[in-house]
């Protein structure tokens, strides 16, 4: 099924009524161990359903959420997050500082200008997801620790990282371009040194 396929079934009363608990759960609970289909929902964001327009997944605690497809200008600042799926889905300016995300995927996904201080990432998937500051250097994190994480086509550009640990990650043609690179610790594997590009080592 195709992005639009998923995003016009929010645009049903009668779907966005058969997913009431599920949205309850999530964005006012704040908690829940069920399967979620999310898949093509917008959240925090301009053309989001009205229910959803001021919501964020801020401490939400979950596991087993689909929001592939998804669009959100929100907070995920201390969530914790398991088994998730966020393949092709857009974060505009989210602020993840100090949320846990464990076995989520982010294939293609892309972050435009995220904070990622003081997150946890841990056995997930970044294959071809883009990793962007909006502005010069605008956006990354700090302490930042990604644990047997694949960025196998993925691309760092124009962010600001600093005393960030790559544990037992894979690098594949992944690249880092225009970035800020401060003390940042691999254990493990190394990005191949071809592909990182006019980035500030430091």
């Amino acid at each position: 099924m195709s992005r639009k396929f998923y995003q016009d079934r929010w645009n049903s009363p009668a779907f966005v009524q058969s997913s009431a608990k599920s949205l309850n759960a999530v964005f006012e609970l704040k908690s829940s161990t069920e399967p979620v289909d999310l898949r093509g929902i917008n959240v925090g964001i301009y053309d989001a359903l009205p229910n959803v327009l001021d919501a964020d997944f801020h401490g939400l605690k979950a596991r087993q959420i689909d929001a592939s497809y998804c669009k959100a200008s929100c907070s995920a600042v201390g969530a914790h997050l398991e088994n998730c799926n966020f393949d092709d889905a857009y974060f505009d300016t989210c602020g993840f500082q100090k949320a846990v995300l464990a076995s989520t995927t982010f294939r293609r996904a892309k972050f435009d200008s995220p904070t990622f201080n003081d997150a946890v990432f841990r056995d997930c998937l970044f294959e071809k997801c883009r990793i962007t500051g909006r502005g010069y250097r605008d956006g990354g994190g700090r302490r930042v620790v990604f644990e047997n994480c694949d960025f196998q086509g993925a691309l760092f550009r124009n962010l600001e990282l600093r005393v960030c640990t790559f544990r037992n990650c894979s690098f594949g043609d992944a690249s880092f371009q225009k970035c800020l690179l401060v003390a940042l610790r691999f254990e493990g594997a190394e990005p191949d040194p071809s592909k990182t590009v006019d980035c500030e080592i430091i």
